[in-house]
């Protein structure tokens, strides 16, 4: 099953000015993921908590920008000279690695007194993401499910494609300012 940012009976209660008595639960439950699925590809990131591995080579900073935030726990970090590989050093936790609540937010990882070495390969092993999602996410995805179901939703032929329907502006101003991922 895929990720469903809201339930049925969720989806059910807002009020979106979309009549559902005879839909049937399996086929909401699809549109809902598929709609996931958009947030998902609009933001570029999850937002369902999950493990992540990653390595890199050091950049000569002493911070680490990691693709999925916020970071709710550093499971390990740890490093090998490229020329060998073989044996990894682990860093610590709460000493080694700082991690402030900005820093969890923005999915930074700062080491305290050293840098990440160019020479060196790292591998970073955490967990990111929401235990429960933000109101604005759930309302995001129902909005692209009142969008999957418009009868419309291909584009009537002759409409003046300048304009933009309300509840594609409300998508956007739901997930632009906060979560959709912004690239430095």
């Amino acid at each position: 099953m895929s990720r469903a940012y809201i339930t049925t009976e969720e989806f059910r209660k807002m009020p979106l000015g979309v009549s559902l008595k005879a839909m049937q639960g399996e086929l909401l439950q699809q549109y809902i993921e598929t709609a996931t699925e958009q947030v998902e590809d609009f933001c570029e990131r999850v937002f369902a908590g999950a493990y992540h591995e990653v390595s890199f080579i050091g950049d000569g900073s002493s911070t680490y920008l990691t693709w999925e935030y916020p970071i709710v726990k550093v499971v390990s970090l740890k490093y090998a000279p490229l020329a060998e590989l073989t044996s990894f050093t682990s860093f610590t936790v709460g000493t080694d690695i700082v991690q402030t609540s900005l820093d969890s937010e923005v999915g930074r990882i700062r080491l305290a007194s050293e840098t990440f070495s160019a020479s060196n390969m790292y591998t970073l092993e955490y967990y990111a993401g929401y235990a429960v999602l933000p109101w604005a996410i759930k309302q995001a995805t129902a909005l692209f499910v009142t969008e999957l179901l418009r009868p419309d939703y291909a584009g009537i032929q002759g409409q003046n494609v300048d304009i933009v329907p309300e509840s594609s502006q409300q998508i956007v101003d739901f997930l632009v300012p906060r979560y959709k991922r912004k690239r430095i």
